[in-house]
């Protein structure tokens, strides 16, 4: 898949099939996301996979999901939950601009998943803590984020924005859209 491909096909995915995904296409993934840029070329983001069963649905447990589409999108483990997340890590206490290099990372990782034919979940709400105490990072080390990953369940649908309202939601058929403002609402041409 050509990268304009990705960029326009990728969604959110919070359904997935209940089919592994491969060490060897998780393992891809974080060899693209090491190469995305980074301040000050630093590389301080680490990456912890997270596949096993046993642990994936322990995170799993401590995940929320699409909080406007709850909770008739939130996965179901054994049915719809991921079989697979990347935990994105840095050293504990680091200036806020960590969050662009893991942003540029995470978007890295969607559109190489993408291009794979992988779905993803980028999720910044889940109990820090208790993932913590589950994998074990190491001292001095935070979760920075979780991205959730599989093979998709679901196929959202983007749409333009009617009125500048970007609020996603589900039809009655229960397909998921996702409205996204226009270039010209976004662009001040000088």
């Amino acid at each position: 898949m050509e990268l304009k491909s990705a960029m326009t096909a990728r969604r959110t995915i919070r359904r997935f099939l209940q089919q592994p995904v491969s060490d060897e296409q998780l393992s891809g993934l974080i060899d693209l996301a090491r190469r995305a840029s980074c301040a000050g070329n630093l590389q301080r983001l680490r990456y912890i996979v997270i596949r096993t069963p046993e642990l994936v649905h322990a995170v799993f447990n401590h995940t929320a999901w699409g909080a406007l589409v709850r909770p008739r999108r939130n996965p179901v483990w054994g049915e719809s939950a991921p079989p697979a997340f990347i935990a994105v890590t840095a050293p504990a206490g680091l200036p806020p601009v960590i969050h662009a290099d893991a942003g540029a990372a995470i978007q890295t990782i969607q559109l190489a998943a993408c291009a794979e034919g992988l779905g993803c979940c980028w999720l910044g709400a889940f109990d820090r803590t208790a993932v913590t105490e589950l994998l074990e990072p190491g001292p001095e080390t935070e979760i920075l984020y979780l991205v959730a990953i599989g093979h998709p369940g679901e196929a959202p649908v983007e749409e333009l924005a009617a009125g500048g309202n970007v609020k996603y939601y589900l039809d009655a058929a229960d397909v998921l859209h996702v409205p996204k403002l226009g270039t010209d609402a976004l662009v001040t041409w000088r």
